[in-house]
Formats: structure tokens, sequence, C-alpha cells
């Protein structure tokens, strides 16, 4: 039976020593909302630190139990972000299961006792929904025109992002949401069917 280590508060520390690698035509993220890959590691880890300084984010460090290493960040009100070397691994469920147990379990238990846990994404990013629905988040539909930034550049990657009619520039796509309440976590039993696939 797998170990868990707990996620940690993202801090600058967690990702200073990072040992970022990639395979050739990869990319470390694809950040929101200009859709511009990061390729490099200096990028990456501005990115990192941008998003710990965030004040509207709770971000956390997802380490790698085994080697101690980093392995990503997630956030309650963000993303999930796994670098290039722990893809595919075990290192996704683990952090998806740490963070909807923080989240979702009663308070007297440790967690933050929330009613639910919501996963919106782009409707083209097909790989996100499939790991919407690997970690057992229900499919409740399209959000209408739910992101609107003025940062979307022409040549996104973010397909789905049109042009908002007021002529600001601005532009905004649709959100494709998944949810986990806390009753299909602990009453339907999602939680010990996920911990079953650790």
């Amino acid at each position: 039976m797998y170990t868990f280590r707990a996620l940690s508060p993202l801090r600058r520390m967690s990702f200073t020593n990072i040992r970022l690698w990639k395979k050739k035509g990869d990319v470390y993220f694809y950040p929101f909302p200009k859709g511009v890959p990061h390729v490099s590691k200096a990028e990456t880890l501005i990115y990192l630190e941008e998003q710990r300084k965030r004040p509207n984010l709770l971000p956390f460090a997802v380490i790698d139990s085994a080697s101690g290493e980093f392995a990503g960040m997630m956030a309650c009100l963000n993303a999930i972000k796994i670098v290039p070397n722990f893809r595919g691994t075990y290192v996704f469920r683990h952090a998806c299961y740490l963070m909807l147990s923080y989240a979702l379990n009663l308070k007297m238990e440790g967690g933050l006792g929330l009613v639910r846990v919501g996963w919106r994404t782009p409707p083209g990013n097909v790989q996100s929904q499939k790991a919407a629905a690997k970690m057992e988040f229900t499919r409740e539909g399209v959000m209408r025109c739910h992101e609107v930034s003025g940062n979307i550049p022409n040549d996104t990657l973010y397909t789905d992002a049109v042009v908002v009619l007021d002529g600001s520039g601005r532009k905004t796509e649709d959100g494709m949401v998944f949810l986990m309440t806390m009753f299909d976590w602990l009453a339907e039993g999602k939680k010990g069917a996920l911990r079953q696939k650790l």
C-alpha cells in the first residue's frame, strides 16, 4: 500500500532546486490565459513564483514520495500542473486524492468540510475532461462565457476563445464543468473507490 505524503503549501523552496526535464517537443505548462507553452526551466520557475504569490489561490506543491522531488503544483482555485518527468505516473492520481480529501473531508477529520469541488476546463481540452472523469467527477455541462480575459492573444492554443462584442478586445470562452460533492465523496463512496485505484 502506498504511504501518502501530505501536499505542502507551495513555497519558493518547494521548486527552486527542482530537476525539470522533458521529452523533445514536450512543454512544462500551458498557462491560461495566454496559452503559450513554457518551454524553458526559467520561465517555468517564474510562472510557479507568480502562482505562489497570487492572493486568490491556495497553491500546493506536489512532492513525489519516493524521490522527494517536486512533481508539480495544484491549487484549490486554479489548476493542476504536473512536470513532464512525472506525467503518466501515479503522481496525478495521488495528488488529486489528497486535494479532494483535504477539501471534502469533514473538519473533524482535518478537512475543510467543503460541500463541493469543481473542475473547469475549456471544451476543447479533452485530456483534462478524461482526467476529471478518471477522478470520479460528474460532468455537469457547459458554463457559457465562463472565462473572460483581455490577455488572450490571437494565436492562442485555446481555440474556443471568442471576441466579446463590446469592442474592448477581450475574449471569452466556455467552460466544461465537472463536480464532486461532499455527498459523492463521503456518502456515495467515491473516496473509497478512488483510494482503491491508488
